[in-house]
């Protein structure tokens, strides 16, 4: 099919590391339609705004307490549209941040329980890279579900060139479902922990 353009704008925040030139973290969460396929018409939920919500909160609390890796954290628009904000923010990289960038994290809702780490696809087969780093923060949070290995991030990367093992936190909850504390704070400390994880350990993701 032809192009097609798309309208629509991201919010970004930068969180420098406390290394100079460390790894690079690109988190992602959508705030302006729910996290679903783009031929499926579903109404507008709580799902993207309480994604956001969870990335507002890190975005602070990384702010008070750097990490080792450089964080970038994006509400991405426009992904009812084949993933347009998600796949614009990673084009938006510095060639600098693209050569430090050591993985993608993608948040699509906060509003359930469990939380669930999702590793990279290609990752699956053999107990290495993302998959490795999904079951340890998994065992950290005290998540007994195992983890899925599932996730359409790399469909998206592989539309640019950016390159980078993908993770996913997600949990799940019907699209009309009450944002709690309970379910954001739960989501955030995955996003926090994982994070954390992966600034001390960059390497576990090779």
């Amino acid at each position: 099919a032809p192009p097609v353009s798309v309208g629509g704008l991201n919010v970004v925040a930068d969180v420098p590391g406390r290394i100079v030139d460390g790894p690079l973290i690109l988190v992602a969460a959508p705030y302006d339609t729910p996290p679903a396929a783009h031929y499926l018409d579903y109404a507008q939920g709580s799902e993207a705004a309480s994604a956001t919500a969870v990335l507002v909160g890190a975005a602070s609390q990384l702010r008070r307490a750097p990490l080792d890796a450089e964080v970038v954290l994006v509400s991405a628009g426009s992904m009812s549209q084949d993933a347009a904000g998600l796949k614009s923010a990673l084009r938006g990289l510095t060639a600098e941040q693209a050569r430090r960038l050591v993985a993608l994290v993608w948040l699509p809702s906060g509003l359930g329980r469990p939380v669930n780490i999702r590793s990279d696809p290609a990752d699956a087969k053999e107990p290495v890279g993302s998959f490795r780093v999904a079951g340890r923060v998994a065992n950290a949070l005290g998540d007994r579900s195992g983890v899925q290995s599932f996730s359409q991030l790399p469909r998206a990367l592989a539309a640019t060139d950016r390159r980078a093992p993908t993770l996913e936190i997600t949990s799940f909850a019907a699209t009309d479902t009450v944002p709690s504390i309970d379910a954001l704070t739960l989501s955030g400390r995955a996003l926090l922990t994982v994070l954390a994880y992966i600034s001390e350990h960059p390497e576990a993701l090779k």
